[in-house]
């Protein structure tokens, strides 16, 4: 396993609680991700802090430097990568259903509320499509789309030569894939990327978001 596969790994594991947060090593691996920036292929969000004894640790220094603060107080952080993946790869997760009743909002792992990269939904025989959902209100329509006829995914999905991968417009980051489309039940079927996950926005806050 590569350093920078290692650091993103463990970091993973503090925030979905898979294993306890050792606050030396946490730090270790968030100095091996900016230190390795142009080899890293996918945003990385990181928790600053630990205590002020560890807050003060001058290897923060580097770290705050060749990362985003994406809270007021500068706790939460991502790390962006000198080469943005941008090839598709599939997510070992399950498939999710879009439909009326269950729309789908999307983000970078680890991203907090207001890193939505996309709301998907469905209205009439459409997947409606808007882009960073949780910025200002007034700019919304701005990044957003009328979306694609479902029955156009469906052609799109039997002709295997055209794309069915959906990119966020902003940045390129491929998101998601279309895998099926039910035109009786007005549902569409994706996979993400890899480095994609959907959450609950009414679970969190944009002013809520982890400091340890």
């Amino acid at each position: 396993m590569s350093v920078i596969q290692a650091a993103i790994d463990y970091i993973e594991g503090v925030r979905v609680q898979k294993h306890p947060k050792d606050n030396e090593r946490y730090r270790q691996a968030c100095v091996s991700l900016v230190e390795h920036k142009a080899e890293l292929t996918q945003n990385v969000f990181i928790i600053v802090s630990g205590g002020e004894h560890e807050a003060s640790h001058p290897d923060w220094g580097a770290v705050c430097a060749n990362s985003e603060s994406l809270c007021s107080c500068g706790t939460v952080r991502v790390i962006h990568p000198d080469n943005l993946r941008m090839q598709y790869e599939r997510s070992s997760a399950d498939p999710m259903v879009i439909s009326e009743e269950n729309p789908v909002y999307l983000r970078p792992i680890g991203g907090i509320k207001t890193s939505a990269l996309v709301k998907l939904s469905i209205k009439g025989a459409r997947v409606g499509v808007l882009e960073d959902p949780f910025r200002m209100f007034l700019l919304q329509d701005l990044f957003s789309s009328p979306g694609a006829d479902l029955e156009k995914i469906d052609q799109a999905l039997k002709n295997k030569s055209l794309i069915t991968v959906v990119p966020h417009m902003g940045s390129g980051q491929p998101i998601f894939e279309f895998v099926s489309v039910d035109l009786e039940a007005n549902t569409a079927t994706i996979v993400l990327d890899k480095a994609i996950e959907c959450f609950d926005p009414d679970a969190e806050s944009e002013f809520d978001h982890p400091h340890d």
